[in-house]
Order: structure tokens, then sequence, then C-alpha cells
């Protein structure tokens, strides 16, 4: 009798360890967010699926943008985003341009100066922007 016991606890003890779990909202790493309905839910059944993007401003860097619920937790996200780079502004004729931060990422400003002598037609500011130079 006390092995059968024995026994029969430890396959109930088994089966409950491996029930399904939920999980809760994922946490992402910095500058991104969840992507789709998944914005919209607290909890995850068990093998739930989810993806991430990266900000406006941000591209991916690398790794995988999706994870998995597995027994009640996460799998790693491996996504990493990182500021847009614009790269350098377009040569402007008779004049020059200056990068007041020193960089042209996501944010940063460019600003065109115009030679001795010729005068700017338009904005000297520029920014840049998600979809580039603006």
């Amino acid at each position: 009798m006390g092995v059968t016991a024995l026994l029969l606890l430890s396959f109930l003890g088994l089966a409950i360890i491996a029930q399904a779990q939920d999980c809760s909202k994922p946490i992402g790493g910095p500058n991104m967010n969840l992507k789709g309905d998944a914005i919209l839910q607290n909890t995850f059944p068990d093998g739930s699926k989810v993806s991430f993007s990266c900000n406006t401003g941000y591209t991916p860097a690398g790794g995988s943008s999706s994870i998995t619920c597995t027994a009640g937790t996460w799998s790693r996200l491996s996504l990493v985003c990182e500021r847009k780079n614009c790269g350098a502004y377009p040569e402007v004729e008779n004049g020059n341009v200056d990068y007041p931060k020193g960089d042209t990422l996501y944010g940063d400003t460019a600003k065109v100066i115009c030679n001795q002598g010729y005068n700017l037609v338009g904005q000297a500011e520029r920014r840049c922007e998600d979809q580039g130079w603006t």
C-alpha cells in the first residue's frame, strides 16, 4: 500500500509540474514595444508567441523579435534596437553642412551654412527623422 501511494503521489506531482501556466505581459528591451493585439492583453496562455518592434527612430540591429510563453516563463528576447542613422546630409553646392552634436542619428540636426557671397534659400537647420533628413 505504501509503495502504491508513493507512486500515485509521484505521478500526481509530475502531472502538476507539467501543467501549462499563463505568462504575464512581457516587458521588451530599450526602445521597443509589443506588436499587434498583444499590446491589449495582460496574460498570455502557454504556447503564446508575441513579437516586438523597434520604436520610431530606431531600427533592428540583430536578434529575433519574437518570444514564446512556456510553462509561465517567456523565452529570452534577443532583439536589439539602435537609433536610426541618417548618414551625411547631401552635399550642398556653394556651402557646407555642420553637425552641432557631431552625429547623424535620429533626432540630431544638421545646419546648412552658405559660402561667403551666397544666401540660403529655405531652412538652415535639418533634422534626422524616421524617414531621413527633413
